[in-house]
């Protein structure tokens, strides 16, 4: 403690750096050192807040939401051993503990009566700004009424810093407290209107009207057979999608998580069936929670060497496998993480990548029948169908943004190489040598590249997997050098 009473956490926090954060709140906890104040009244959260450093502020609130878990164990342990205890730990939290702990963080005022959202307001800090607002209103304002909630759905469609959130367009995750089921529900209702559409305008069931005779479809049977198995095709790839583990790094027992709605039912609330993925990861995030246990308590008596370096994952407390990273709508580290589609209700990654893909593909074929189907029928009809027409045209339009996603993904698909990465690569050092120019060391061939996808495996992240990445480029993929040296400087 200086002469401010700053601790060291609240240096990490001012200074933004998440690892060291995790590093002191794992061996201290978190009460007790997450509320404290100091000469000026100020918490970790209000330093994080001021400074506007939104991945640190995001962490701590995360850490603050698992201290229900932590009054819950039983027995005289010290600090030290009760943070220790929580990793693997099978004991449920207390939501109401949770709440109130939160609560109290944002409405803790400094000396000047601010509190951290006060200070991100004071000091012209959006970011933090938006992170605090969501917490408050998950935390301290009333639950909002049914029609409050519809208004707030009906503003998100006519946003366009929504729709780039749920496009993946935006550059960051959806906020916490907002929930990306619309556009699955929006998704999957579209599908069955399209398939209704079909079968009732070109194939006859249950449809009447004046275009019955004179424009059906009835000599096409091709036609019709393709849109089925594709229609059929579309809905199983999505099911499978949403339903395979994408490779969630999350034991049983881990930590608890409050994700989005969609991603609760079919990511990580227990949707997954416990087939071999979901054993595979629960062994594999066992083994890479004892890694963390030994790096952290490594920091307390050497300075890592360039070889020990690993990245870590302080919310999920494991060391983070090469190419996976933290997804902040599912709340778990995801094995060769892609992206989090809302559009599909779940988070892409290792395991369900194929069948994204297929799905997109299935899609595109699906709606090319029902395409051309629709223009065979207008050129058949004697007087122009303007509702068909229109509501045809309409399920048309999504045939062209599909189309440039499965264009864009099978060419992440043939080199290997996820959207994050794509979009990111720059951060990723495993992408550049020496010289600094791009080179994809997983690129290993068109067919060698579609056949891994096909079949994944423990070899897609291993850390020794790939030889042609050394070793010091591999532990600093997630992290740029700054911080790392930032890192080691507190520890020293």
């Amino acid at each position: 403690v200086d002469s401010s009473r700053d601790t060291a956490l609240h240096w990490a926090a001012y200074k933004g750096s998440v690892e060291v954060c995790g590093m002191l709140l794992h061996m201290l906890g978190v009460e007790g050192h997450l509320d404290s104040q100091d000469a000026f009244g100020q918490s970790p959260v209000h330093l994080a807040s001021l400074r506007g450093n939104v991945e640190t502020l995001r962490y701590l609130l995360e850490e603050a939401e698992s201290v229900g878990k932590n009054t819950a164990l039983s027995g005289d342990r010290s600090i030290l051993s009760a943070a220790a205890g929580r990793v693997g730990s099978k004991v449920a939290s207390s939501s109401s503990t949770r709440s109130k702990y939160v609560a109290s963080l944002l409405r803790m005022e400094d000396k000047d009566d601010k509190t951290p959202l006060g200070l991100a307001i004071k000091k012209s800090k959006p970011g933090t700004e938006m992170l605090l607002h969501e917490y408050e209103e998950r935390y301290i304002r009333p639950k909002r009424s049914f029609f409050s909630q519809v208004g707030g759905t009906c503003k998100d469609l006519i946003s366009i810093r929504t729709w780039k959130a749920w496009m993946g367009m935006s550059g960051g995750e959806l906020p916490n407290n907002q929930n990306p089921t619309f556009p699955f529900y929006w998704m999957t209702i579209n599908i069955l209107i399209g398939g209704i559409f079909y079968f009732t305008q070109f194939i006859g069931i249950g449809a009447k009207g004046q275009f019955r005779s004179d424009a059906m479809l009835v000599d096409k049977f091709n036609i019709h057979v393709f849109f089925i198995m594709t229609y059929i095709a579309t809905w199983t790839c999505l099911y499978k999608v949403y339903k395979t583990n994408p490779g969630v790094l999350d034991a049983q027992g881990g930590i608890d998580s409050s994700s989005s709605a969609t991603c609760k039912v079919f990511c990580c609330g227990g949707g997954y069936a416990k087939d071999k993925i979901s054993t595979e990861m629960t062994s594999v995030t066992n083994e890479y929670r004892r890694k963390y246990d030994e790096v952290i308590e490594s920091f307390g008596t050497s300075v890592p060497t360039a070889e020990e370096k690993v990245p870590l994952c302080h919310t999920c407390r494991i060391v983070k496998p090469m190419r996976s990273k933290h997804c902040r709508v599912s709340r778990r580290c995801v094995l060769n993480f892609d992206h989090h589609c809302p559009f599909v209700g779940t988070t892409i990654g290792l395991y369900n990548y194929i069948y994204f893909y297929l799905f997109l593909v299935c899609f595109c074929l699906m709606e090319s029948g029902m395409i051309t189907s629709l223009i065979i029928f207008i050129h058949r009809s004697k007087i122009f169908p303007k509702t068909i027409a229109f509501v045809g045209g309409y399920l048309a339009l999504y045939f062209f943004p599909v189309l440039m996603m499965v264009i864009y993904h099978t060419q992440l698909l043939c080199k290997n190489i996820t959207t994050n990465e794509q979009i990111n690569a720059r951060k990723y050092r495993y992408f550049w040598d020496n010289n600094r120019k791009f080179q994809n060391p997983f690129d290993q061939g068109i067919i060698t590249n579609v056949l891994q996808k096909l079949s994944p495996c423990r070899d897609a992240y291993e850390f020794n997997q790939h030889r042609r990445v050394s070793d010091v480029e591999m532990t600093c993929c997630q992290n740029n050098d700054v911080e790392r040296q930032a890192m080691l400087d507190h520890i020293a």
